[in-house]
């Protein structure tokens, strides 16, 4: 099936699945001709709206120079918490160094090529996440164009980041080709972040004031992964694009670090595929990934199951779109990857 083109796999599909694209379709256009249908009839002003806006901005910049920390409402942080969870694990699909889950395929031997065209779905599903989440933010707060944050680019943490990013690239590359044999019993990733870390020391100085709940939130993501690893789950099912499909859902309440490492023993899956399906899957709930937990241990609102689920919809309709254009676009191309 590696090399069917879209048009083969749409004709090979099942009835049902058939009838699964059409109705998307449809669905699709029918949103785009609504919201162009929309964009030229609206023309209102929301003066008295702009001005409470306003009005807002001008005092949630106050407390921020005061060093006030800003208090945010339930429905403003479950959006928000939805859409930035969902736009981070989109935007590290197709990356070997843009989630934890394909820097593991990267360890394990899959080539950063071979993750790259995860991006496909990962476009398709922030589109149509990000379009209904904006909507859901518009109709609680609309953006005013001419209101003034007073902030500008942090360019010396910019440039830590991507510092301490090629420093790992650099080593990983190193460590694999002079000394792979020795890479199973040393750190020399970890160890070349930190050492990172301390030279970049006098750029900026270290806020030791946050590592309290950063400390509370890593231990819950460890005994989360940890209770993960530890159910009576020894191998997935076979390597396919409907049982790739399915970790999405999977990854969202079983946590997708572990599931990854499943998927890596378990070998031969589209390596692009299973990257956006365990990477974008797990935003369906705060608790499938690395993103969502760190999101919602800044905003306690956000840790309702339930609401999560039913203010963020759009993002499993969203990891549904996404899968559907990256199997009628590139398909399923499985490789196998020689473990250590």
């Amino acid at each position: 099936m590696a090399d069917k083109g879209a048009l083969r796999v749409y004709t090979e599909l099942p009835s049902w699945a058939k009838g699964v694209v059409v109705v998307g379709g449809l669905f699709v256009g029918y949103l785009a001709v609504t919201s162009i249908i929309k964009a030229i009839k609206s023309k209102k002003t929301k003066e008295e709206s702009l001005a409470e806006v306003n009005n807002a901005a001008t005092e949630l910049n106050t407390q921020i120079k005061s060093g006030k920390g800003p208090t945010i409402q339930r429905s403003t942080a479950e959006v928000m918490s939805n859409a930035i969870v969902a736009a981070s694990n989109a935007g590290g699909s197709g990356s070997v160094v843009g989630d934890t889950t394909t820097t593991m395929m990267w360890l394990a031997g899959v080539p950063p090529i071979q993750v790259l065209h995860g991006y496909i779905a990962a476009f398709v599903a922030l589109f149509v996440s990000g379009y209904f989440a904006a909507k859901q933010q518009e109709s609680y707060q609309s953006i005013i164009r001419s209101s003034q944050s007073g902030r500008s680019v942090d360019w010396g943490r910019i440039f830590i980041v991507f510092f301490i990013l090629i420093t790992a690239v650099v080593t990983n590359v190193v460590v694999n080709i002079k000394f792979s044999d020795l890479s199973d019993y040393f750190p020399f990733i970890g160890v070349s972040v930190w050492i990172a870390l301390f030279i970049l020391i006098p750029l900026r100085k270290p806020d030791w004031s946050i590592i309290p709940g950063a400390f509370k939130g890593s231990i819950f993501l460890l005994a989360l992964v940890l209770t993960a690893s530890m159910m009576p789950v020894e191998k997935l099912p076979p390597a396919s694009w409907y049982s790739t499909f399915g970790l999405g859902f999977l990854s969202a309440v079983f946590d997708n670090i572990p599931l990854t490492e499943l998927g890596i023993k378990q070998n031969n899956y589209d390596w692009g595929m299973l990257a956006y399906c365990v990477g974008y899957g797990g935003s369906m709930i705060w608790f499938g990934s690395s993103a969502g937990v760190a999101v919602a241990n800044l905003f306690p609102e956000a840790k309702s199951v339930g609401r999560w689920v039913k203010e963020g919809w759009h993002v499993t309709l969203a990891y549904i779109v996404g899968f559907a254009a990256i199997m009628l676009i590139w398909g399923w191309h499985p490789m196998l990857i020689a473990h250590k």
